[in-house]
C-alpha cells in the first residue's frame, strides 16, 4: 500500500507534536554542567 497524501491523522499528530514542543519548550535552557560551578 503506497501513500502519496497526507492524511488526517498526520495533520493532526503533527499539530499535536508541534503544539507540545511550544507549549512545554523552556524559553531559557539551563545553562551546561560545566558552567554551574
Amino acid at each position: 500500500m503506497s501513500r502519496s497524501a497526507v492524511t488526517a491523522g498526520d495533520v493532526l499528530a503533527l499539530t499535536f507534536v508541534f503544539a507540545l514542543m511550544i507549549i512545554y519548550w523552556p524559553p531559557d535552557p539551563p545553562p551546561p554542567p560545566w558552567r554551574w560551578g
